[in-house]
């Protein structure tokens, strides 16, 4: 058992307060937390400029070991129990903030930040797996924003700048992960996590990296809230 300061809290954060109540989770100075094996499937979070392509190959082909949600526009804790409760990984696309909740409410969520250095290599990856066009220089900025805001939340990395197998390698990534041991929350949150929710990644994306960086080191401890 040891204590860990928690993190100050972003501008990713606050937009979540001013959602309709989205959240009422205090967010404590310091706090408890205890090794663990969860006894449940760990809800699973990817990052990165390819986490879009590995969350859909994931959710249809191995529909066995994963599943998403019915609603990503706002994402309720009861939803994540459901998916747990058929014993697969509940596939998230949620913002660094929800992340945190979830780690609060023990949830113990797998957060993989799979990594492209160059934004042509990008381009390339994504071509070859069909996917959607998106801006690689877009991408390149979050996933930039992420590793240099948010390595905290991170479980592990995964490079695919040089790796054309880097979904196989993300499978084994993800089964060795769930078979070890974390650092959770000794204890849950003082509040009714039902009235809890989570937020897309898009409305992440949509802050600047100056928003979050004026912010930093400034005390939000008067939202109360992850």
């Amino acid at each position: 058992m040891k204590e860990r300061r928690t993190k100050s809290l972003t501008k990713n954060v606050i937009d979540d307060v001013t959602f309709e109540n989205a959240c009422d989770m205090t967010f404590p100075a310091y706090e408890r937390v205890t090794l663990r094996h969860p006894q449940f499937q760990r809800p699973l979070v990817l990052f990165g400029p390819l986490a879009d392509i590995a969350r859909q190959r994931l959710l249809a082909n191995f529909a066995v070991r994963f599943a998403g949600v019915i609603d990503e526009s706002i994402v309720r804790l009861s939803a994540i129990d459901a998916v747990i409760a058929t014993n697969k990984h509940c596939v998230l696309d949620i913002s660094p903030g929800s992340v945190e909740r979830l780690q609060l409410a023990q949830y113990a969520p797998i957060v993989i930040f799979i990594d492209v250095e160059s934004r042509s290599r990008i381009r390339e990856l994504r071509s070859k797996a069909g996917a959607p066009a998106i801006s690689s220089k877009k991408l390149s900025e979050q996933a930039h924003k992420i590793k240099k805001h948010y390595s905290y939340l991170l479980t592990a990395t995964l490079d695919a700048t040089k790796e054309d197998g880097w979904f196989e390698a993300l499978l084994q990534l993800i089964s060795h992960l769930q078979d070890r041991r974390v650092w959770m929350p000794e204890f849950r949150p003082l509040t009714n996590l039902n009235d809890v929710i989570l937020l897309p990644m898009h409305n992440f994306q949509n802050q600047s990296d100056s928003d979050i960086e004026s912010l930093k080191g400034v005390n939000f401890e008067l939202y109360r809230c992850l």
